[in-house]
């Protein structure tokens, strides 16, 4: 099953800068399993405060989390993080939580 997830990315520092988006899924019901990562993306956030819009189109039939497929998972969900290590910019509030396919959402950032 093909998925779109849509995720508003602006930076309130307006320092701008790059930034790696990482969308993961896991079962809710399996809150000490591992998520599974399962798209990427590269971004050039403005320093202007516009909001960049990322579309992500993960494929939820090959995405398995403690050996379950996304269809056989009890609570399944996504959410966004940002590799911390290899951004210029860092978490305003948190990573982006609860996510389902064809979902939006936002991701407040700001400069290291």
């Amino acid at each position: 099953m093909a998925a779109e997830v849509t995720v508003l990315v602006r930076d309130e520092s307006r320092q701008g800068g790059k930034v790696t988006l990482l969308l993961y899924a896991h079962d809710k019901s399996l809150a000490d399993a591992s998520a599974t990562k399962i798209c990427s993306a590269e971004v050039q956030v403005p320093e202007d405060g516009q909001v960049v819009t990322v579309k992500f189109t993960p494929d939820l039939d090959t995405c398995e989390q403690a050996g379950k497929k996304w269809s056989e998972m009890n609570q399944p969900s996504m959410y966004v993080a940002i590799d911390v290590q290899n951004s210029q910019l860092t978490y305003s509030q948190s990573p982006l939580f609860g996510l389902c396919p064809n979902q939006c959402g936002e991701l407040v950032l700001k400069g290291k």
